[in-house]
């Protein structure tokens, strides 16, 4: 089923924000059109980000970032509630924001807002934030005036008409992330698929299946074409060097339709690889490549592989040879 998120984006003590994400959870819970969760960025500690790699390379080093991104990766999308701050959102949600970039991609979003106009300009901002994630914002919002849904400007008392606010922007998220799925998860599978059935399993009437017929290989191996001939040429090469051969997948990252994915290969040399004549030695080595997925088709790819390390394990070069 749908997962959605709601998003309480404020850590300030005696925040208000509370009262809100309990309440439009409360109201989401009575539905039965998706599956949705209380998800509060106080819980997480997150520290201003501490990340030197940019998150959309997926490369978190730090276990608070590993945990965020694990969470907010198990939605479909989101409904983030949001205090305005001088015209803007809070500085701790925009900061949990940015720790993470193709978690957030291809799914969908709203907003509820609170805040002395309504919380209105700090939805304004986090629009323009989703359009760089990806996110697809939906036009319904719900927006909470300090000075009429709240008495004394802290207990919170939203007027009735808000509850039926509420449940039209959930339609419309509910919407749109199913809509989206597609997208999250097609162009992952299809080199998941590749990796998994065609690398590993020696499918390759899948190979002819996956791999569109104007693909292009940006970065070919020596002696190959750098096209779909010369992809099959490759795999088959492989498998027969090494008989054994499979692949592990380690994390893969989705920028629009572009998958990249870090792995390792490992297998048997059981025939000739490299000019080298078979060893029986059991080799390991690691590879980034990224593929791009269009109409359910792998159309180009690029990649970097660590052959040096496996000419050391087959004896071709002593190990600490210098490069």
């Amino acid at each position: 089923m749908t997962r959605i998120a709601i998003i309480l984006g404020s850590t300030r003590p005696g925040r208000n924000g509370e009262a809100v994400a309990r309440w439009v959870h409360e109201i989401a819970a009575a539905r039965d059109d998706a599956d949705f969760e209380l998800v509060d960025i106080a819980e997480y500690r997150l520290p201003h980000l501490d990340e030197a790699a940019p998150p959309s390379l997926g490369q978190y080093a730090h276990d608070h970032t590993k945990a965020w991104a694990e969470k907010i990766a198990s939605f479909d999308g989101y409904v983030f509630v949001t205090p305005e701050y001088n015209h803007s959102t809070s500085g701790a949600l925009k900061n949990a924001i940015d720790f993470l970039y193709g978690e957030w991609n291809n799914k969908a979003a709203g907003f509820v807002s609170y805040g002395s106009a309504g919380g209105t300009r700090a939805v304004e901002h986090l629009r323009l934030v989703m359009g760089e994630l990806q996110v697809a914002d939906v036009r319904n919002q719900v927006a909470l005036s300090l000075f009429t849904d709240f008495t004394d400007f802290a207990t919170f008392t939203p007027a009735e008409r808000h509850t039926v606010a509420v449940g039209a922007l959930l339609d419309q998220v509910v919407a749109w992330s199913r809509a989206l799925a597609s997208l999250r998860t097609d162009v992952k599978e299809v080199v998941r698929r590749n990796t998994e059935r065609v690398q590993s399993g020696g499918d390759f009437a899948l190979f002819e299946e996956l791999f569109a017929d104007d693909f292009v290989d940006h970065t070919p191996q020596p002696g190959t074409t750098p096209d779909k001939d010369g992809v099959r040429v490759l795999y088959h090469a492989l498998r027969s060097a090494f008989p054994d051969f499979s692949a592990k997948i380690h994390w893969q990252a989705v920028e629009g339709d572009v998958v990249t994915t870090y792995k390792t290969y490992s297998g048997t040399h059981r025939g000739e690889f490299l000019g080298l004549a078979p060893t029986g030695e059991h080799v390991e080595f690691e590879t980034v490549d990224a593929m791009r997925v269009r109409d359910g088709k792998i159309t180009e790819h690029w990649g970097v592989a660590n052959l040096y390390s496996v000419l050391q394990q087959l004896g071709a070069l002593p190990v600490g040879a210098e490069r």
